[in-house]
């Protein structure tokens, strides 16, 4: 248990440094490539303590018997690793359901009609149609939008995930 919290403990490192950084930097290109970075220092500051550790407390090195305890610790430290990636880069997109909680909370109440007057086409369409499209997922010709390969194949993936988890639309 005890390696299980020094991973939670220097992932935790990771993110607060992430979270710092990012803050100070406003080139929002390099922050996933900086986090990488960063979970990796802390995964080797993580194994490192581990074995100190383990020969300071256990008077001897991590032996065979000791092995599954800081595997399991260093799988668990990579898999928080594309969680917190998921969730972090979730937060930064405006979704249309974030923006109705957003204006609700601010306000208390609304009513429907202001809420659609909230989700006009440049604040929800056009912002994720310029994403599509710089891309290379769809094709803006004389205002008609194309489906390219790419994007075939995430509108597939899409689909197919909807099926096997029996879910309709949704945003």
């Amino acid at each position: 248990m005890f390696y299980l919290l020094a991973s939670w403990f220097f992932f935790s490192l990771a993110v607060i440094a992430h979270i710092v950084w990012s803050r100070k930097t406003r080139n929002p290109s390099r922050w996933l490539a900086m986090f990488c970075f960063i979970a990796l220092i802390m995964l080797c500051g993580d194994v490192v303590f581990a074995g100190i550790f383990s020969h300071v407390v256990g008077n001897n090195s991590p032996g065979v018997a000791t092995l599954p305890l800081y595997g399991t610790a260093i799988v668990f430290y990579v898999m928080l690793v594309p969680v917190y990636t998921l969730l972090y880069f979730a937060m930064l997109t405006d979704s249309p359901s974030k923006m109705i909680l957003k204006k609700l909370q601010a306000e208390g109440t609304s009513t429907y009609e202001d809420l659609l007057k909230l989700l006009t086409y440049e604040e929800v369409i056009s912002p994720r149609l310029q994403d599509l499209e710089a891309g290379g997922f769809i094709r803006r010709e004389n205002d008609q939008y194309w489906l390219l390969r790419r994007g075939h194949g995430v509108a597939k993936l899409i689909s197919l995930c909807q099926k096997i988890c029996n879910r309709g639309l949704g945003g």
